[in-house]
């Protein structure tokens, strides 16, 4: 897991798991896999933010039981992850209108990504009652924990995220690749704590969903 040299975050780091922790019944993640959306601008004035948060996301689907034979587009909690891209610099009504044919014909487990207080909002609403878990990285303990401290961040394998980002992506990372690959590793770990076995489904409670509409 990512980790910085704060004596809190350890703590900071379970309140972000439990934050977007629970269990999902009606089967959206198929065995040894599941999917999700993430959502950043894509095109538009904004796209070098959207890049760098895709590139930090997409570094820490990389980082678990990756191989060049592997037909997903990595692996987060020990499972093969299926990640679909949302351009939010779309007009409201057509990303919208992406986003539900995304949940109707991909079923994602997540939808998440980087974006401001009045998308969030919208994505939030989009999202309710539609058996997925919506958060966005920056409501985390982990980044409310590390964002005044970036450069201390390490990858899952002790690396410097900044010095690994550099040397794949040509390019010293900013602030929106760190919330990307933060949003992967709370992922990654809420996954790896729904499956006691690694080829387990994830499944769903309704209690267990009733707490993550409270808390995402």
């Amino acid at each position: 897991m990512i980790t910085n040299k704060s004596d809190g975050y350890k703590a900071a780091l379970a309140s972000a798991v439990f934050f977007v922790l629970f269990i999902i019944s009606s089967g959206p993640a198929r065995a040894h896999s599941f999917s999700l959306v993430f959502v950043a601008p894509l095109s538009g004035e904004n796209m070098e933010q959207g890049k760098q948060a895709l590139d930090g996301f997409m570094l820490a689907t990389g980082e678990e039981d990756s191989h060049a034979l592997e037909e997903s587009d990595g692996h987060l909690g020990g499972l093969d992850s299926y990640v679909y891209k949302l351009d939010s610099s779309l007009e409201s009504k057509t990303m919208l209108d992406k986003l539900d044919s995304l949940i109707t014909t991909k079923q994602p487990v997540f939808v998440t990504g980087v974006f401001n207080a009045n998308l969030e909002e919208l994505l939030r609403e989009a999202t309710r009652e539609k058996n997925v878990a919506f958060f966005s990285p920056d409501n985390s303990g982990m980044w409310q924990t590390g964002k005044d401290s970036l450069g201390k961040l390490v990858t899952i394998n002790g690396r410097s995220l900044s010095v690994t980002m550099q040397e794949l992506s040509g390019y010293t990372p900013g602030s929106d690749a760190y919330r990307g690959y933060i949003a992967a590793r709370l992922i990654s770990t809420a996954v790896r704590s729904l499956a006691e076995d690694p080829g387990d489904n994830i499944s769903l409670t309704s209690e267990a969903l009733i707490r993550a509409q409270k808390l995402l």
